[in-house]
């Protein structure tokens, strides 16, 4: 009879902790189940996030390149437009019946609207595609439009400084170009800043590429608005194309540091 009890005991000894181990394994597979729910939740989402952020860099690159084919459209309409049509004028104007003073003098103002219409019409090509940066790359291409703008502005000075040569393919160059122009277009028109200091430096495997003002600054609700703004999104983008990383550091009265890291490759 006590060899029976004891085979009772022994057998549902075994039976609950064969039955534990089933609610174990059920449960580790309940919540195996659910972190597997939850994880693909999140991956679904950070795509969601991803799309839409991509989507956003799109939009706002459509926008920028929008923006600037009026600018440029502008430009043609109200500066060599305009000049076209008084040279226009300035031929009517030229007939046999007129002195030789008058004659000459047409000819005269003629030739000078015509060297403005040539001189912006230059302007507006560089600014479109320097031939500096189809021929010599970006790095020249920045160096010149640099000592250009040093030159245009007497209370602004502009620095520019590589360590070595560098060389990026046609699409990273119109890239880092077009950011450099919208950072110096930033700084002339918002920072109240008299210098600007560009420079591309080596460290360890990545290339960095540094722009910094002495500028009113900003706080960090304004580097918010200027983060949704259209033309940082525009350089956003541009960097995404280069497979970069973009740092911004601002402080009221301390300026405007901008940083892009490269890979090296």
């Amino acid at each position: 009879m006590g060899d029976t009890q004891t085979v009772d005991n022994s057998l549902s000894l075994i039976l609950l902790g064969v039955i534990g181990m089933l609610v174990l394994a059920v449960a580790v597979i309940f919540f195996f189940v659910i972190y597997q729910r939850r994880l693909f939740a999140q991956q679904e989402k950070m795509r969601d996030m991803e799309t839409a952020y991509q989507k956003d860099l799109l939009e706002s690159s459509i926008k920028a390149q929008e923006v600037e084919r009026r600018r440029v459209a502008t430009d043609l309409h109200d500066g060599v437009g305009s000049l076209l049509s008084a040279i226009r004028l300035y031929v009517l104007q030229l007939s046999p019946e007129r002195s030789a003073d008058d004659y000459a003098e047409i000819l005269s103002e003629t030739k000078s609207v015509v060297d403005t219409a040539i001189t912006q019409t230059r302007e507006i090509s560089h600014n479109l595609l320097p031939t500096t940066l189809d021929r010599f790359g970006v790095i020249q291409a920045m160096e010149d439009h640099c000592k250009r703008i040093d030159k245009l502005n007497d209370d602004m000075e502009v620095h520019f400084a590589c360590d070595k040569e560098y060389q990026f393919n046609e699409q990273q160059n119109l890239a880092l170009y077009r950011i450099l122009q919208e950072l110096i277009n930033n700084t002339l028109k918002h920072a109240q800043a008299t210098s600007i200091d560009v420079a591309f430096v080596t460290r360890g495997n990545d290339i960095h590429f540094t722009y910094q003002d002495n500028g009113k600054g900003m706080d960090q609700n304004e580097i918010k608005a200027l983060s949704n703004g259209l033309g940082l999104k525009s350089i956003e983008s541009r960097v995404n194309l280069l497979r970069g990383k973009m740092n911004i550091w601002s402080e009221k009265g301390k300026g405007f540091r901008f940083e892009i890291e490269l890979p090296a490759d």
